[in-house]
C-alpha cells in the first residue's frame, strides 16, 4: 500500500514493496529525486528526512532562488504543474520525458 501511494506521486520508474521496506528498515536511503517526493508528501523537510537534523541557514543567507530567471510564463506553467494532483504530475512527467527523447 505504501509503495502505491508513493508510486502516484512519483514522475519516475515505480518502487516495489521491498524497496519501501529497505527504506523503512534503513538498510537503503531513496534517492534524492525520491526523498523529495517523500519530504513533499508528508510535509517535511528533505535534509531533515536524510539526516535526521533541521537545515538551518545563517542570518545573512538567502535561500536560492531557481526561478528568479524565468519568465513568467514558465512561472506560471509550473505553478499550474504543481498545481496538479499527484497522479496527473505522474503522467505528465512522463509525457515530458517522452518529449525530451525525441
Amino acid at each position: 500500500m505504501l509503495e502505491r501511494e508513493f508510486n502516484l506521486r512519483y514522475w519516475g520508474r515505480s518502487v516495489t514493496f521491498q524497496a519501501v521496506r529497505r527504506w523503512l528498515q534503513g538498510e537503503v536511503v531513496p534517492t534524492q529525486d525520491r526523498l523529495q517526493v517523500l519530504a513533499e508528501w508528508l510535509g517535511v523537510d528533505a535534509h531533515w528526512l536524510r539526516f535526521g537534523e533541521r537545515l538551518t541557514l545563517a542570518v545573512n543567507e538567502r535561500p536560492a532562488q531557481w526561478n528568479s530567471k524565468l519568465a513568467p510564463e514558465e512561472r506560471e506553467a509550473i505553478e499550474a504543474f504543481l498545481a496538479l494532483p499527484p497522479d496527473k504530475r505522474k503522467l505528465f512527467g512522463q509525457l515530458m520525458k517522452a518529449c525530451g527523447k525525441g
